[in-house]
């Protein structure tokens, strides 16, 4: 099930008319290997999980968010999804994917 056949099954099998707050909280990151190893595969899998799938999610769910007077969406990343992840001192490997916000980034590390 998609967001979209999510949020028709909200509609018409339980009468949801409005959402006050969807909070997205998903991501992954799966593959640690060296830029130049690195699969375009491994790259469209974190890429759609991790920076598309919050705008399906928003897309999805605006129109129930909308039909409420405050509507709250909020996402949800980690310390390893962030573009400051240096500042942690991670034991990390050189080359790692990230996302920050439903932005994505290559990040490399000499």
């Amino acid at each position: 099930m998609d967001a979209l056949d999510a949020m028709n099954f909200l509609k018409l099998d339980h009468g949801i008319t409005n959402l006050d707050l969807v909070i997205a909280n998903a991501g992954m990151s799966k593959y640690f290997g060296t830029a130049e190893a690195t699969p375009a595969k491994e790259m469209m899998d974190h890429f759609k999980i991790n920076s598309v799938a919050p705008l399906l999610v928003f897309q999805a769910t605006w129109p129930l968010l909308h039909a409420t007077k405050a509507p709250k969406f909020v996402t949800i990343s980690s310390g390893a999804g962030s573009l400051g992840v240096e500042l942690l001192h991670m034991d990390r490997p050189k080359q790692h994917l990230t996302s920050s916000r439903g932005g994505y980034a290559l990040r490399i590390r000499i």
